[in-house]
C-alpha cells in the first residue's frame, strides 16, 4: 500500500520526470542509480554532485534548474573569505578578549567582520580596518604581514551616536 503524502511539493526533478512520461524505474534504467535512491532524491535529499549530473543529463534538464544554488552561499562564502583574510594576516592571538565576531554584508555590497569594537573589510583589493575612538574615526591598512598603521579622522555628528 502506498503511502500518500498529503499537499507534498512536487520539485522540478518530478516534474521533469513526468514530463516525459517516465517512471522511477526508466530513471534509474538510465542513470545507474537505484530507485529506492532516487525517490529520496525527488523527495528532497541532495546527492553528491556526481549523481545530480547523471540526473540532469539523462532528463535534459540543466543542474542549476534542477538543484537551484542556495542564494546565500556566495554571501556566506564572501564572509568566511574575508575572515580567513583578517586571520591569516593578524593571526589568532589579535582577537584573544576581543568578544565574538560578527559578519554583515552591508547596504553598499561589502562584506565586513566585526570582531570586538573593530571593523575589517576590503576596499580597492585592500584590508582595511577601522573603529571608532575618543569622537575619531580610526583607519587603518593591514599589512600582509599583519602590520597596522592607524590613522584618524573626525567622526561627523550624525556618526557619534
Amino acid at each position: 500500500m502506498s503511502k500518500i503524502i498529503p499537499n507534498r511539493a512536487v520539485g522540478p526533478m518530478e516534474l521533469a520526470r513526468r514530463a516525459r512520461g517516465w517512471r522511477l524505474a526508466d530513471l534509474s534504467r538510465l542513470t545507474g542509480i537505484s530507485i529506492s535512491r532516487l525517490s529520496e532524491i525527488q523527495c528532497g535529499y541532495v546527492p553528491r554532485k556526481e549523481l545530480r549530473v547523471r540526473i540532469s543529463r539523462a532528463l535534459e534538464v540543466p543542474l542549476d534548474e534542477l538543484w537551484p544554488p542556495d542564494p546565500g552561499a556566495a554571501e556566506a562564502k564572501a564572509c568566511i573569505d574575508l575572515w580567513r583574510t583578517v586571520l591569516a594576516r593578524l593571526g589568532s592571538d589579535f582577537f584573544r578578549g576581543k568578544g565574538g565576531v560578527q559578519f554583515e554584508h552591508t547596504s553598499k555590497g561589502r562584506y565586513a567582520v566585526h570582531i570586538g569594537d573593530t571593523t575589517f573589510f576590503e576596499a580597492d583589493g585592500a584590508l582595511i580596518a577601522s573603529r571608532a575612538e575618543g569622537g575619531r574615526a580610526m583607519f587603518a591598512i593591514v599589512g600582509e604581514d599583519g602590520s597596522l598603521a592607524w590613522t584618524a579622522a573626525p567622526l561627523a555628528p550624525a556618526q557619534m551616536n
